[in-house]
């Protein structure tokens, strides 16, 4: 209902059709792949894999492998991405930091 149709982006313009579950099947000339519960796992740069609860576990693209890290209760606690990990800290339902190593690199309100 709300997806785009198209973007300009230096005079070159996208064109975007979605279908009936709001998943786009055209992307220029780029056909996106869904996987069976409608998780993008395609889309003609990169590749998505999804764990049984349907969490991004690793994405790979022209930067590398990123691999996602989660708690049990379905918390992103960690970003892999060529060897450098950025660790998610929470209090409750709220991310209130992320550090990378033992440095913090962003510090986040309640």
């Amino acid at each position: 209902m709300y997806n785009r149709f198209s973007v300009t982006d230096n005079s070159v313009v996208t064109n975007y059709s979605a279908n009936s579950v709001n998943q786009y099947t055209a992307v220029g000339a780029v056909t996106p792949v869904y996987d069976t519960k409608g998780n993008l796992i395609y889309d003609g740069v990169n590749m998505y894999v999804y764990d049984c609860q349907n969490r991004l576990t690793h994405a790979f693209t022209g930067s590398g492998t990123v691999l996602y890290g989660y708690d049990l209760l379905g918390r992103r606690l960690s970003r892999t991405l060529n060897s450098v990990t950025t660790t998610y800290v929470w209090d409750g339902e709220h991310i209130i930091a992320e550090y990378n190593g033992s440095s913090l690199i962003r510090k986040y309100g309640k």
